[in-house]
């Protein structure tokens, strides 16, 4: 059983029934199929609350090194290679603002770059990398995407890949 859970600190028929009745049966559904009674039911939907903080832990420490080691990758690549003529000091800042980078990708991807760069407060990489979401940096993966980054770029970032 999941430690204290919000669904089942009470476990008196009323509670019980009005716990389920404010989640709707119909959301539920699943776990009454494959349980006898409502307090079993609620059991399974909060071990499967419990177990989603820690999957959503997971997730968001894989998201924040996907982003940094990707960063890390176009930055090391665009520094060695020039960029736009940047010094290495901007370059290693701003790849977001190289078009040397920013001109192999999609226009809607170019796009939401530009959406994070209107606010001021974005001034370098680091904070454009915080402010784009784990689907940019994933959309980055994409097949259209391996010719034009994965190809040319260090394979820092997945090392043991073959494509």
């Amino acid at each position: 059983m999941p430690p204290e859970s919000q669904y089942l600190i009470s476990r008196n028929r009323e509670d019980i029934h009005a716990i389920i009745s404010s989640l709707d049966r119909e959301r539920l559904a699943a776990y009454f199929r494959t349980t006898r009674t409502d307090v079993e039911a609620l059991t399974l939907y909060a071990l499967n609350a419990h177990f989603s903080i820690h999957l959503l832990e997971v997730i968001g420490g894989f998201e924040v090194a996907l982003r940094n080691v990707v960063s890390r990758s176009i930055t090391d690549h665009f520094s060695r290679h020039g960029g736009n003529g940047l010094g290495l000091g901007d370059v290693q800042r701003n790849w977001h603002r190289d078009p040397a980078f920013t001109s192999l990708l999609e226009d809607r991807h170019r796009q939401v770059i530009e959406r994070t760069r209107r606010w001021p407060r974005n001034e370098g990489a680091d904070l454009v990398i915080a402010e784009l979401s784990l689907h940019f940096w994933v959309a980055l993966h994409e097949k259209r995407y391996e010719h034009r980054l994965w190809t040319p770029f260090p394979r820092k970032v997945w090392p043991a890949a073959r494509t």
